[in-house]
């Protein structure tokens, strides 16, 4: 495991069995997430952890990373369960990829920091991330000329 791959599970939020096998950096970025030989996944509904049958590759869009495109390749698997059936089964993670990007971030706070200094006779200027689950509050009587 490289310093990159290991940067990239952390920004994206993998955790074992998971992992990021590569990354290329060509045109865009593309990253590859893949899962432990011999991993056994939940399926919803089913009890217990079952074993993989095989594996489908999902290219999912991801919000770009650093102003280039981003993409993730997943290995998913699908596994056989007791009754016989096969299942595709994604990752916990997948669909919870969400949030804007670290440079997008910087400017909105830099925007509330500028909002505030312009708007001194508001308590408070709010803006919010993802329907409205997070937000930055500046207060703009902190802020001195």
């Amino acid at each position: 495991m490289t310093n990159q791959t290991q940067l990239f599970e952390a920004a994206l939020g993998i955790n074992a069995p998971w992992y990021v096998q590569g990354v290329d950096f060509s045109t865009e970025l593309t990253i590859a997430v893949d899962f432990v030989a011999g991993s056994r996944f939940a399926y919803p509904g089913v009890p217990g952890e079952h074993p993989v049958h095989d594996t489908v590759i999902k290219r999912l869009r991801h919000l770009n990373f650093f102003q280039f495109d981003c993409y993730l390749e997943v290995r998913v698997p699908r596994v056989r369960l007791p009754d016989g059936s096969v299942r595709l089964v994604e990752p916990d993670w997948m669909g919870r990829l969400d949030g804007f990007t670290l440079l997008f971030e910087g400017k909105r706070l830099a925007m509330a920091v500028v909002d505030g200094r312009k708007n001194r006779h508001q308590s408070d200027v709010h803006h919010f991330r993802s329907g409205g689950h997070h937000f930055v509050r500046a207060n703009s009587e902190a802020w001195q000329p």
